[in-house]
């Protein structure tokens, strides 16, 4: 290879991989739903002189499905008000609890610093807390502090209701220590379609069919999870063309292809992505449901967009 070229390359590929959105493309339904998508982005990569430092309280564990649950809904409401939104200076402690987990957030930074938290370093630092907990075998309480340019500016905590912190160790804590789930996805008709009606806006809905091999509950989240984070560096009224990529364990993939039924119709957004897959997410786990997925987002009764969460070539290949 002449030498001379070699610079250029490294350019083209930093250039390829530096987008954070996925390349919007025509929908293409027609590649391998269990292929890693050719765009695939696993997460949305860290900006300069970010950082994570993860404290885990192994001590007190959480039920692995639920923290999942819990931070698909904070990563939807953080999405919302937007990537590069700021977190005020000092600010009180933000909560949200949903699932019986707790997640806390807040700014340390002072108003007269340069760095300041974002959502983007919320999320981020989320799905940094998500891997770090994967790699230990273990989610439970725990602590992150986000840095820019090794200064914290932020934190955010993982913690049980109050309910449930009035309890000793739970069932469920206990199965999350041993990272075991407490449900296994139960058998369904495989064939017959659910819908989904937003109930905060009940012209939206998500119809839904269980297609082909069981996934686990856990893998399944994990790819919605990934799917929310890429999504969310989008605004909430960007048209979504394509979204594809893979779970932590890059086992599971998932595709959504925005395209209408009419010229006239309302485009598939990256704000009704997020939702719908909220509202997936949560309708499944209600309904002790996982597996192999296709879906249509609807808008009065207009397709926005379609999508699957499928196993991977990769998954299929190994044994299970």
């Amino acid at each position: 290879m002449n030498i001379s070229i070699i610079p250029w390359l490294a350019l083209l590929f930093l250039y390829t991989t530096a987008s954070l959105v996925p390349a919007q493309r025509s929908p293409n339904l027609q590649l391998p739903h269990r292929s890693v998508p050719v765009n695939a982005t696993v997460f949305p990569r860290d900006p300069p002189g970010f950082g994570v430092h993860v404290y885990l309280h192994i001590v007190r564990p959480l039920n692995t499905e639920k923290v999942y649950l819990a931070a698909i809904a904070v990563i939807h409401d953080w999405a919302f008000e937007g990537w590069n939104a700021f977190i005020p200076s000092r600010s009180t402690r933000f909560t949200k609890t949903t699932y019986g987990i707790t997640i806390s957030w807040r700014s340390i930074a002072y108003a007269r610093e340069r760095d300041q938290l974002q959502m983007k370093h919320l999320i981020l630092g989320m799905l940094h807390l998500i891997e770090r907990m994967t790699e230990q075998h273990i989610f439970c309480v725990s602590t992150s502090s986000v840095q820019l340019y090794m200064q914290g500016v932020g934190h955010i905590e993982l913690l049980p209701s109050e309910t449930l912190a009035r309890n000793n160790v739970s069932d469920e804590g206990l199965a999350a220590l041993h990272n075991t789930s407490l449900r296994a996805p139960r058998a369904q008709n495989l064939t017959s379609k659910r819908k989904i009606v937003d109930p905060t806006d009940s012209d939206f809905a998500i119809l839904y069919e269980r297609n082909g091999e069981v996934i686990s509950f856990v893998d399944f989240l994990s790819a919605v999870l990934y799917a929310m984070a890429t999504a969310a560096q989008a605004s909430n009224d960007q048209h979504c063309r394509d979204l594809a990529g893979f779970n932590i364990k890059r086992n599971v993939v998932y595709r959504i292809n925005g395209g209408r039924t009419t010229e006239l119709g309302p485009p598939l957004t990256y704000g009704s992505v997020r939702r719908g897959l909220q509202l997936l997410s949560a309708a499944l786990y209600d309904e002790d449901i996982a597996g192999e997925v296709r879906f249509q987002f609807l808008y009065q009764g207009d397709v926005l967009g379609v999508g699957n969460i499928a196993l991977s070539d990769f998954a299929s290949s190994t044994a299970r």
